[in-house]
């Protein structure tokens, strides 16, 4: 791995450490439902990176965090996915996480799908590439094409765990800044 990779993914890493710290401080008094989207034409990973979903969500004490995992093996698959919203909250998106395999059936590469997803989901939706390939040129196209983050197969579990937690984090905050721009602000009255 070149020096300029090893600082990109540290620096990613860095930022998802971060988003963790954030959580520190949220309430843990509801449940969390966690909606991720797995792109994944292997059986064999599919099985693997869902399980690993759902023990890290295991792990997350501080959470009573609901995971609920939709799969796909076909890009047409993830874009009909992403199509649907969650009946009766037309502002969410439908997926808080999405986990893309850069190599998909049909000849399709992930990079491909990133800004057709990109254009069916919102700001909260956070992407995740996830490849064998660790080399410069692949990381650097994922994030060009508008993927949040990159990670190597097989995916660590606190790998998987940090992703978890940073997607709460960001719900959380996205939530909160709906909450305060819904709530009026109490206007100043005229001086006397």
């Amino acid at each position: 791995m070149s020096a300029d990779l090893a600082d990109m993914s540290e620096f990613l890493i860095a930022g998802h450490r971060e988003c963790i710290k954030d959580i520190g401080s949220a309430s843990s008094s509801s449940s969390i439902e966690l909606r991720v989207l797995l792109v994944e034409d292997d059986d064999f990973q599919q099985i693997a990176i869902s399980g690993a979903l759902e023990a890290a969500v295991a792990l997350i004490t501080e959470h009573d965090v609901k995971p609920l995992i939709t799969i796909t093996p076909t890009a047409s698959g993830a874009l009909a996915a992403c199509k649907s919203r969650v009946p009766g909250v037309s502002d969410r998106d439908p997926f808080d996480l999405v986990l893309i395999d850069l190599f998909l059936p049909a000849n399709f590469h992930g990079n491909e799908l990133l800004p057709v997803l990109r254009a069916s989901t919102g700001e909260s939706t956070s992407v995740v590439m996830l490849s064998t390939q660790s080399s410069e040129p692949t990381l650097r196209s994922c994030l060009s094409a508008g993927a949040d983050s990159y990670r190597i197969k097989p995916v660590a579990p606190t790998a998987i765990t940090d992703l978890i937690l940073c997607s709460i984090s960001k719900q959380q905050f996205l939530r909160e800044k709906r909450v305060r721009a819904a709530t009026p602000q109490p206007r100043a009255g005229p001086h006397i």
